[in-house]
């Protein structure tokens, strides 16, 4: 690869752990005397932007072991060139010890190498970083020290891929993850095809809304609207969580009740399908497909009537006593250190 005389960073962040990244390499790199201008992927026309001899960034966090459509989208628009490429991404790490547990990469990288090869890039590294998890659906937010004891991790891991990178040398340090990786992959195909859209039917408006629209106009994929004076999430959902992060009120939950709830009433429905299908039951790509479909309109209606419900007090109680977010134990957002750095994005 060529030594890098200047860095142009593409970046998409939910709850702001790609962004501090971003923030990280840009600051590495001015302090190399390299100039370093940083994207936000949101509204971003990537073919306005001068790639002039530069090194580009891209810089996304995993969503179900892939990079979340909003990213895929934004290489797939990405104008053909010959620059070397780096790829990064954020998966969710945890602070156990003196250690930070590693995540996984899943296809994340192979998909995006292949479409910037194709386009005529020189993808000239990989590089994972471990930063605080916020699958707050399945854990509560990490202490405010946790977070500060990962960051400072990851900015030191950058520090040294920084001097690596800015003498010439690749990056390819997610070829270590590569056989956890592979094996990985069926599930990162069944989130994308199935699983995000279950997930984006995780969140709902508690009783603290008071339908200022934020959510809505901050939402990168315009996946909420207003429907009868309180937000909704469509399936166009990423569940990036920027609107809860953003939320003023931090009235945004995750439905935990109702997700467990339709989670044990949908596998039997689905069992009952699948044995009615041509095979007995025998598992096909076509049944699969045919009883995810079914699935997911039940998941539809039922959040549709959930939507209804609480217009009503006794059921908005009802979501919030079994909403672990709402509960100060367990919290909603993450934990975020004073942002350093530069961008010109202020989401």
């Amino acid at each position: 690869m060529n030594v890098p005389r200047r860095l142009v960073i593409f970046y998409f962040s939910g709850t702001g752990n790609s962004k501090r990244v971003a923030l990280w390499l840009a600051e590495f790199a001015r302090a190399k005397g390299v100039p370093a201008i940083i994207h936000s992927m949101i509204n971003t026309n990537p073919a306005t932007v001068d790639l002039s001899g530069a090194l580009i960034v891209f810089i996304s966090p995993v969503h179900g072991f892939n990079f979340p459509p909003i990213t895929l989208n934004f290489i797939s628009r990405f104008p053909p060139g010959a620059n070397d490429v780096l790829l990064m991404n954020t998966r969710g790490g945890f602070k156990v010890g003196n250690h930070v547990t590693p995540g996984l990469t899943g296809v994340a990288f192979m998909f995006a190498h292949l479409r910037l090869r194709l386009k005529g890039y020189h993808v000239v590294g990989a590089v994972p970083f471990d930063m605080p998890s916020n699958w707050f659906i399945l854990h509560p937010v990490p202490a405010p020290e946790k977070v500060q004891f990962i960051h400072n991790r990851n900015r030191e891991r950058l520090a040294q891929y920084a001097g690596k990178l800015f003498s010439g040398r690749p990056l390819f340090i997610a070829r270590r993850d590569i056989i956890q990786d592979i094996f990985i992959a069926p599930v990162a195909l069944a989130y994308y095809c199935i699983g995000r859209f279950w997930l984006a039917k995780q969140f709902y408006a508690s009783s603290g809304c008071d339908n200022c629209g934020i959510c809505i106009s901050r939402c990168p994929v315009d996946a909420i609207r207003d429907d009868g004076g309180r937000p909704y999430w469509t399936l166009n959902c990423e569940s990036c969580m920027k609107c809860m992060n953003g939320c003023p009120e931090q009235a945004i939950d995750i439905g935990h009740g109702f997700i467990i709830t339709l989670t044990l009433l949908a596998l039997p429905v689905a069992g009952l399908l699948s044995a009615f299908l041509p095979g007995g039951g025998d598992s096909g790509l076509m049944n699969t497909l045919v009883v995810a479909a079914v699935t997911l309109a039940l998941l539809t209606g039922a959040y549709r009537l959930r939507h209804r419900l609480l217009k009503h007090p006794w059921y908005v109680k009802l979501a919030e006593w079994t909403s672990l977010t709402h509960y100060r134990f367990w919290g909603k957002r993450m934990a975020k250190p004073p942002t350093s750095g530069k961008s010109n994005d202020n989401n």
